[in-house]
């Protein structure tokens, strides 16, 4: 299944950066997880999980705590439903809501670990899409 949603100021995931080496607009973006609300349990994508279809429009907006940013973007990406029932079954329960945890890499495409800490999550509608 192929699916697109878009976190903004309203509808987004607020972070805690943590480090002091590196800026978050120095650093590439990218989806690092899906996470989905099944009820019971939290059901989660990594890595291979998904594929990221599209990345684009990040931003990222001073938050509500010195230090927080609200992180702003638009993204696609699609799993194998087959391969992940219950991520699917937890689509249906949480009407498609999910929250996206991002990773960040440098300018020569490494990953970086340990950038930021949660802050707060708001689950976003994931719009189905062909």
């Amino acid at each position: 299944m192929k699916y697109s949603v878009e976190f903004n100021e309203d509808f987004g995931t607020t972070i805690e950066w943590i480090d002091t080496e590196f800026d978050i607009g120095d650093l590439v973006p990218f989806i690092s997880s899906i996470h989905c609300d099944g009820g019971e349990e939290f059901e989660e994508l990594f890595g291979d999980d998904f594929t990221q279809l599209s990345f684009a429009d990040f931003r990222y907006i001073e938050g509500p705590v010195s230090g927080t940013y609200v992180l702003c973007f638009r993204a696609e990406f699609e799993y194998d439903e087959s391969k992940f029932p219950a991520f699917a079954d937890a689509m249906k329960h949480s009407l498609n809501h999910i929250e996206i945890k991002l990773g960040f890499k440098d300018s020569a495409g490494d990953e970086i670990d340990d950038l930021y800490e949660g802050y707060s999550d708001v689950p976003t509608e994931a719009k189905q899409i062909n």
